[in-house]
């Protein structure tokens, strides 16, 4: 059908779905660009985030429930009651199944750096957040 129109149809037909195609082209490369900055903006906020933040608590009790995690205990050095909570989620992921009761997790301020202390050994899990470790 558009042979019988000419060849003048044919070429403008092609350049239009060639126009498509750049558009959605662009489309696509603008909302990689988004998703690649916004994500990268949200390991920013989330390192942000934990670097104020500081602990050093003796676990008397764990809960974890998916990206949440509750810690209750005594903090270390007074020895008063105290609790850590991740309501953010996704560093804990890394380093909840590690803590048990009578171990001390501890969190400096300004690191980026979850120490679980245990009997015999101690394990750090710095924040890594879409495959970059954060300081």
């Amino acid at each position: 059908m558009l042979c019988e129109i000419g060849n003048n149809t044919v070429v403008s037909f092609y350049f239009g779905q060639i126009r498509k195609v750049t558009s959605m082209m662009k489309i696509i490369v603008v909302t990689g660009l988004f998703l690649a900055v916004s994500c990268s903006d949200g390991c920013q906020n989330g390192a942000a985030f934990y670097k104020p933040q500081q602990c050093s608590i003796i676990v008397e009790q764990q809960k974890s429930n998916g990206r949440y995690l509750t810690l209750k205990g005594k903090n270390s050095y007074t020895g008063k009651e105290d609790n850590y909570s991740d309501q953010g989620g996704g560093w804990n992921i890394q380093y909840d199944k590690y803590i048990e009761v009578g171990g001390i997790v501890t969190k400096r301020k300004d690191e980026l750096i979850i120490y679980v202390h245990k009997k015999d050994t101690t394990l750090a899990f710095p924040y890594d957040c879409q495959g970059k470790i954060y300081q």
